[in-house]
């Protein structure tokens, strides 16, 4: 009875077979729950209504113990809902079975806590990891809770004599209380068996090599990818507001989680500030001059997204110190760029900050040529930041002088990030 009590979450408490009071405490919870009188003792057609119910539910999980011995891993698993598929290091694979909407993974290879942080970082790339929901990563191992509204996984991951075991359960919103109890008993009865892990050289290799897939696993990408620059040394970032709207979560340069800080629809300017203390290899002097026509300008941005991670720079030249409607405030520029270069920084011959890519306007009726583009101005970008407290040193603080063509691409590639929106 306790246990079939504990399986719908109305007992905590040890499994001893003692009717003490926590036990008489669920069973009354467990009859309010179910429209019946609390008297904290069950009828004899109560307890038939529970433990039938527990046994239809432990039949239709097909919990049993799995003994793994490829992967040295021994768990409780759901029999009936999933089945196994394939080997492909670090991973077992198991599929739904029976249109279940359960998959399974079990994780095993050699490591230390390197490597460890190395798969925790690995694990969130994947699909069915979804961005929110509470991480944990310790010395000795991680778990990641990730819902979402289209699937949910839980994942379990332990360190332990230089070997590195778990398992990942997947399920559909549909599976939630099935899950539950399913997690429950792989936490509790999920243990290291012998001493070896997973042959790196077991399983079939893919027939055709697959970019977005990693041990038979699809990688999740994000929504889109577009440009921002570091704006001082503690890590703050300028980009286009495009970048982070209806975004569940935001990353800088493919991993550092991120939160806005400023969102400003006028400008189309937004600020982000990294959830962990970043370290920039260069920052923004934001000029404070009105560059002429026809000076040069360089781009550094990332044209396709997160298909590259070093920032592409393109040169261009400054056509008017207006917006194409002659608007304060904006720049018009000549220059080949993509989508993905929007919110990078316009960097004149010095490198200082003269402006910020905008991105094209598609809401329009106008087709402008390629090259036609739209820049924030610096005294518009600068005012901004300055309403918000965020100004960032100008280009008066440093060194001017026009930059050979080299070292203006390496300090745009420093100053460059890679901003995700994940949805």
């Amino acid at each position: 009875m306790q246990s079939a009590l504990q399986w719908d979450g109305f007992y905590e408490g040890a499994i001893d077979g003692a009717f003490g009071a926590g036990t008489r405490r669920s069973m009354a919870a467990w009859q309010a729950a179910k429209g019946h009188e609390e008297t904290g003792v069950l009828t004899t057609a109560q307890r038939a209504e529970l433990l039938d119910h527990y046994r239809a539910e432990q039949a239709a999980l097909g919990l049993e113990i799995l003994s793994e011995t490829e992967a040295g891993i021994e768990l409780p698993y759901p029999s009936a809902l999933v089945e196994f598929d394939h080997y492909e290091p670090p991973f077992v694979h198991f599929r739904e079975k029976s249109g279940s909407g359960f998959r399974m993974l079990l994780i095993s290879q050699p490591g230390d806590q390197t490597r460890l942080a190395g798969l925790y970082d690995l694990m969130q790339t994947l699909e069915i990891v979804p961005v929110e929901g509470e991480r944990q990563l310790g010395r000795t191992g991680f778990t990641i809770a990730a819902p979402s509204d289209a699937l949910e996984s839980f994942t379990d991951v332990r360190l332990s004599g230089g070997l590195i075991k778990g398992y990942t359960l997947v399920w559909t919103p549909q599976g939630a209380d099935r899950a539950r109890r399913v997690v429950e008993a792989m936490k509790a009865g999920f243990r290291p068996l012998g001493d070896r892990a997973l042959d790196e050289g077991l399983g079939q290799p893919l027939t055709v090599e697959r970019g977005d897939l990693v041990a038979g696993l699809a990688v999740r990408r994000p929504a889109l990818s577009r440009t921002g620059f570091w704006l001082d040394a503690a890590g703050l970032v300028a980009t286009t507001n495009e970048a982070v709207t209806g975004c569940a979560q935001v990353t800088l340069d493919g991993g550092y989680a991120a939160d806005v800080i400023l969102n400003d629809a006028a400008t189309g300017l937004a600020v982000l500030k990294p959830q962990q203390p970043l370290a920039p290899r260069a920052h923004a002097r934001i000029s404070a001059a009105v560059p002429r026509p026809g000076a040069d300008i360089a781009i550094p941005g990332f044209p396709y997204e997160d298909t590259l991670d070093t920032a592409v720079v393109t040169f261009g030249t400054l056509a008017d110190a207006r917006g194409l409607d002659g608007e304060a405030g904006r720049y018009r520029l000549a220059a080949a760029v993509r989508a993905g270069d929007a919110g990078g920084a316009v960097l004149d011959s010095s490198g200082a900050v003269v402006g910020m890519l905008l991105p094209r306007d598609t809401a329009g009726t106008r087709i402008l040529p390629d090259d036609v583009r739209v820049a924030l101005s610096a005294p518009a970008l600068a005012n901004t930041l300055a309403t918000a407290g965020l100004l960032p040193p100008t280009a008066a603080e440093a060194p001017s002088g026009q930059l050979a063509p080299e070292d203006l691409t390496a300090l745009g590639r420093d100053l460059a990030v890679l901003v995700s929106c994940w949805r």
